[in-house]
């Protein structure tokens, strides 16, 4: 949108909003984020989208028609190939780049949800003051953008963005904080975490710290179906060690 005000929205309360939205589709294994989309929110997704490339995703609202997500044609692909090698090669699970491929498309399609669980009525609103939709863009993140991103996602906002960019850049925080949540429920992962440390001490006991860590974050990345480094941001998060 041209002009908007991006709404306050605590870490707890975007914690608590999507972990509700996501509950109901949230079982024994990872979310099926493409079941909460078209179920749970009743969007139109399109998984073989034609985008630039610098994109990952977008999702669209439209005055009087249903939101479409759209994930870019290589997201999809890459990250479909990398759950039939995660699921057919159990040894896969230690493969960081097929964690990374898988959790990059479930990334992306959980950020969209997010960004309409939490942010729908501004872009609607912002629809009826426009003759073309509100499109809202998952942009590719570069190397010289990841410290930014991760400043987001830590709820450090930048102060010397102008003000429209951090108005943005409160929407993609509240959007990657969102995602988190719903791939990764707080109590879920609390669990989790917990008890695989307990196997780690009991049956790796020569394992160093550093080692220990390693092993339980990729089996959160497989369970939760997430990319390693998102685990490491949402152990940050939770502050857990």
């Amino acid at each position: 949108p041209a002009m908007f005000s991006a709404p306050f929205l605590s870490a707890a309360w975007i914690e608590a909003k999507m972990q509700k939205a996501g509950a109901p589709f949230f079982g024994e294994s990872a979310l099926c984020v493409e079941s909460f989309l078209a179920r749970g929110l009743g969007v139109d997704l399109d998984l073989d989208a034609s985008l630039p490339d610098d994109v990952w995703g977008e999702v669209v609202f439209e005055c009087g028609k249903t939101p479409r997500v759209a994930i870019g044609r290589a997201v999809s692909l890459e990250g479909e190939k990398a759950e039939r090698e995660l699921r057919e090669r159990p040894n896969a699970k230690n493969a960081p780049h097929l964690l990374a491929a898988r959790g990059r498309f479930r990334m992306t399609l959980a950020h969209e949800a997010a960004h309409i669980v939490l942010h729908r009525p501004l872009f609607e609103a912002c629809c009826q003051n426009q003759t073309t939709p509100a499109v809202h863009r998952f942009y590719k993140v570069g190397e010289t953008e990841k410290s930014a991103l991760n400043a987001q996602f830590y709820g450090e906002m930048a102060q010397i963005l102008a003000d429209q960019q951090r108005q943005r850049a409160r929407l993609e925080w509240q959007a990657n904080r969102g995602a988190s949540a719903l791939l990764m429920p707080a109590h879920a992962f609390r669990g989790a975490a917990a008890n695989l440390a307990r196997l780690a001490r009991k049956h790796a006991p020569q394992f160093s710290t550093a080692e220990h860590d390693e092993w339980i974050s990729l089996r959160l990345a497989d369970h939760f179906g997430a990319s390693l480094q998102a685990v490491v941001w949402r152990k940050k998060l939770l502050g857990i060690a």
